[in-house]
């Protein structure tokens, strides 16, 4: 839930968030993939895809590129596509995101 807040606020904001401030909002060690794996796979697997929802995680970005990490560009098909990711990046912000995590 709190990983979900940060996100919808994230995205609201019309701002991205690195794996670290991730990290440190929700209690978590500050290792990308931990993140990935822990927070932004479930979270997308769960709610995003199956609901139609863009990829909040494309919020998520490497503190030294701005970009996100190699775990997302696997739901590209492994293609580094800037362009891939800054549409997905488009239609997360100006998504309505309910506030609660909807399970």
């Amino acid at each position: 839930d709190r990983a979900w807040t940060v996100l919808v606020d994230t995205a609201r904001t019309s701002k991205t968030i690195t794996y670290s401030e991730l990290a440190r909002a929700v209690g978590l060690p500050q290792r990308q993939r931990m993140i990935h794996r822990l927070v932004l796979s479930p979270i997308c697997s769960l709610v995003c895809h199956p609901k139609g929802y863009p990829d909040i995680a494309s919020l998520v970005v490497r503190k030294d590129t701005g970009e996100p990490g190699d775990g997302w560009w696997v739901s590209t098909g492994g293609h580094r596509n800037v362009q891939i990711w800054r549409d997905e990046l488009e239609q997360t912000r100006a998504f309505d995101w309910p506030d609660a995590l909807p399970l």
